[in-house]
């Protein structure tokens, strides 16, 4: 191989080194505009969810739990979005616990939205929507119970469906059982992900 060769082979060698190099230099700069570049952009892709805090339990001296916090559901649908209203009211009323003729009133009614039960459980609510029902909706909502019925309800006290501590120790420590609610950043990328 003569020197001319030599010089040619390094020539193309270092095209080839100087192209790749600005290929790195060029997706470097991309990738530094995406992160500090257009702050309107990002920040049009970022969401704020807020984070309802559940009630705190009450327990006794010995460590059982006298009152505690769940979290339940307010399911309805959009009867208009449900093709065969026949067969999903028999799907549909056994597991709301509800005659299958009051399910069926409630599938044919024209109306954007119609409610189905308010305080299914999540497993309940996992079941109904199983069922593959058209336009499904479920609100959650926090919920109190009182695992041992009517004992001490004179102290405890209770809270009402809109979380007004009332009574007892459900309302003397109001400020620490209620919790803080707090908020979660979601941050989408250019696909919505």
């Amino acid at each position: 191989m003569n020197t001319s060769d030599e010089v040619r082979i390094f020539r193309r060698a270092f095209a080839v080194f100087l192209a790749v190099l600005g290929l790195i230099a060029l997706g470097g700069g991309r990738l530094a505009y995406m992160q500090f570049g257009d702050t309107d952009a990002a920040s049009s892709s970022d969401d704020e969810v807020c984070l309802t805090a559940l009630r705190g339990n009450i327990y006794d001296r010995n460590g059982y739990l006298l009152a505690v916090s769940t979290v339940l559901y307010d399911v309805g649908l959009a009867p208009r979005q449900v093709l065969d209203k026949e067969i999903m009211a028999d799907r549909l009323a056994p597991l709301l616990g509800a005659p299958r003729s009051q399910v069926l009133e409630l599938l044919q009614r024209d109306e954007p939205y119609v409610q189905l039960q308010r305080g299914v459980t999540a497993d309940l609510l996992s079941k109904i929507a199983s069922l593959g029902v058209s336009g499904l909706q479920a609100e959650a909502r926090p919920s109190r119970s009182y695992p041992h019925g009517s004992l001490a309800a004179n102290v405890l006290g209770f809270v009402t469906d809109d979380g007004e501590a009332v009574y007892g120790l459900e309302s003397y420590y109001d400020d620490l059982l209620r919790g803080h609610n707090g908020a979660r950043r979601v941050v989408h990328d250019v696909l919505g992900g």
